[in-house]
Formats: C-alpha cells, sequence, structure tokens
C-alpha cells in the first residue's frame, strides 16, 4: 500500500480492469534501479523536483507528471492537471546521462521515474500531503496510460483512508485497497492443475447462477471445502447489508482428492484462499464475457464487487487487520 505522511494517502483503482492496473502499479514501483547510474538516477529526481516546485509554485489542482521524454539536450516533463490543457517543463542535463536513459527500455525508466516521484517524499522540503497527492496522481497517469494503451480501461482515485468527512467509511475502503492489493504476493504459487480445473468449475456454475438470479446486482462469496466437494454462495448487496440470505452451488470434483489438496494448499490461511479464489473468478468472467453469458462489463462489475466483499470479509475474520492472514 503507497499510504504516505500522516494523512496516509493511498490510490485506489476501481472498473473493468482495476486488476491488472494493480499489477502495473506493483511493476512500476518495484522496477529494479540497481543496475541504472546513481547519477541518472538523481537525475531523474531532480528532475521530479524542480518538475513540482514549478507546480507548487502555480497552485494548480489535481496535478500530474507524465515520465519524462528524453530530448537531445535534456528532459521534457509534461504536466497534466484538471480542467488545463498540459504544459511542457524542460530540465537541461547532461548528454552521456540523457544517453544512458535513452538505453534503458522504456517501462525501466517509467518505473524508475514513478520511484523518483515517491520519494520526494523523504525530502523534508516535499514532506507535504500536497506533494504526496501529486506523486499519486503521476503513478495513477502512468499506470492508466499503459493500460490503456494494452486497450484495457480503470480509474484511479487518490483517497485519504483517515479523511474526517469520510469518517469510518474512508477508512474501512482505505483496508480493502490494501487487502486486495496484498492477495498480489501470492503469484509465486505452485498450485496443481486438478485444483484449478475444480476451482475454475465452481467460479463457472457460481458465476452463471448469480448471473440469472441478480443480473449485474450479484455477489459472489468465498469458496468452501465441504468433505470431497466444493461449495460457493451468492447474493447481493442489499441482501447482506438486510436478511444475509445467500444461495449456495456445489460440484463434486471427479478427483475426490481435490478438496483436501486445495485444504492443504490454503492451511486455513483467508488471504492465500481469497487471492486464489478471486483469481479464479477472474477467469470465469473473462471466460463468460467471452461465450456471451453475459457482457464483460457486467462480469467486470460483479467481479469488482466481488472483490470488495472477499475483502471485507477477510478483514473482519482477521479483527480489522488488513492482510492479516499473511503476517
Amino acid at each position: 500500500m503507497a499510504a504516505m505522511n500522516d494523512a496516509r494517502l493511498d490510490l485506489a483503482f476501481t472498473g473493468p480492469d482495476h486488476a491488472r492496473a494493480e499489477e502495473i502499479f506493483t511493476a512500476l514501483t518495484r522496477t529494479p534501479v540497481d543496475g541504472i547510474n546513481p547519477e541518472a538516477l538523481d537525475l531523474l529526481l531532480q528532475t521530479a523536483a524542480g518538475s513540482v516546485d514549478q507546480i507548487r509554485a502555480v497552485a494548480m489542482t489535481d496535478a500530474f507528471l507524465q515520465p519524462p521524454v528524453i530530448d537531445d539536450n535534456g528532459l521534457i516533463v509534461a504536466v497534466g492537471a484538471q480542467g488545463m490543457e498540459p504544459r511542457q517543463l524542460f530540465i537541461e542535463a547532461p548528454g552521456e546521462l540523457l544517453d544512458e536513459l535513452r538505453a534503458l527500455p522504456r517501462t525501466t525508466v517509467t518505473g524508475a521515474w514513478i520511484q523518483a516521484v515517491l520519494a520526494l517524499h523523504s525530502v523534508d522540503a516535499f514532506a507535504t500531503e500536497e506533494v504526496d497527492r501529486i506523486a499519486l496522481h503521476s503513478v495513477a497517469a502512468a499506470v492508466l496510460d499503459q493500460l490503456a494503451a494494452e486497450g484495457r480501461e480503470a480509474q484511479a482515485q487518490v483517497i485519504d483512508i483517515t479523511d474526517e468527512s469520510d469518517g469510518a467509511e474512508a477508512d474501512d475502503r482505505g483496508r480493502i485497497v490494501e487487502v486486495r492489493r496484498s492477495w498480489r504476493d501470492h503469484g509465486h504459487l505452485d498450485i496443481d492443475q486438478g485444483v484449478i480445473t475444480a476451482l475454475f468449475a465452481l467460479a463457472v456454475q457460481v458465476f452463471t447462477e448469480a448471473l440469472a438470479e441478480h443480473g449485474a446486482e450479484a455477489i459472489l462469496l468465498p469458496y468452501e471445502v465441504a468433505g470431497n466437494d466444493l461449495a460457493a454462495g451468492y447474493t447481493t448487496l442489499e441482501n447482506l447489508e438486510t436478511t444475509g440470505i445467500a444461495k449456495t452451488t456445489m460440484i463434486s470434483p471427479t478427483d475426490a482428492t481435490v478438496s483436501g489438496r486445495l485444504t492443504g494448499l490454503t492451511g486455513g490461511n483467508a488471504n492465500l484462499a481469497n487471492a486464489l479464489w478471486f483469481d479464479i473468478l477472474a477467469a470465469a468472467a473473462d471466460h463468460l464475457g467471452q461465450t456471451g453469458t453475459t457482457t464483460p462489463e457486467t462480469a467486470a462489475k460483479i467481479l469488482d464487487v466481488t472483490g470488495d466483499c472477499l475483502a471485507a470479509t477477510e478483514l473482519v475474520e482477521a479483527g480489522g487487520a488488513a492482510g492479516g492472514a499473511t503476517e
């Protein structure tokens, strides 16, 4: 979670391809920079600092910095802001450092730039909420640009999870974002195909039944292991908030050992189980969208609300500590 300052700002992605946006966010903020000339990295930091200074001087609202374009004599940084045409800033730089940056893959330069912008928070003169917001808006711009280049779509919002005007709702939203982001940490798992096949069959079945019953208002619940069978429920947000009523669907895998292998894999870890289930649900949503069972937009809406529901359930089970099951 990219929380910053006492305000605990963070970046939340929503929309059809929010999961891919999270992946891009993680990749950019973790881009390896150890092999880059420290002077080139310092140039990026100084460029970010100079650009932010110019933004602060004219009091631009919701401003963001685009990753720099490497020119013959310096770096060109486009500055955007809500309701304003982008403006360009030019930062002169030594030719040898520009050559080094030019030789790097563009994604590496973008990742190094994003890390430089975020690093401004550790500089006393820039350790303010205003700069933190500029930094997170800049990260959002880079993520959404890459997402658009892939033909995908999401929205980004800088949230203050301690904002008194939003109270507990803002804090809860921040925790949910943190839990959902923590699911990406389990991408290294080696899961056998039998478990994946069984969970996918369950996901398609529960998704299909939920669509038939509730349409776009459906919410899918965590899977459960019931002896040798696998089960999952579905409901709506209204039902969750009022009656708590949900319907359940069940499958009996041909391989009776699947349920035991699944239990052994997750070991009662709700964070791991939700990470696995959400990925499988995403695959099922994509499948149903492609086969015409539903529209991609409806599948994405159900998936997004389901992700929030799974994360909220995980928080309750962990006593309110986001991602607590993995710590």
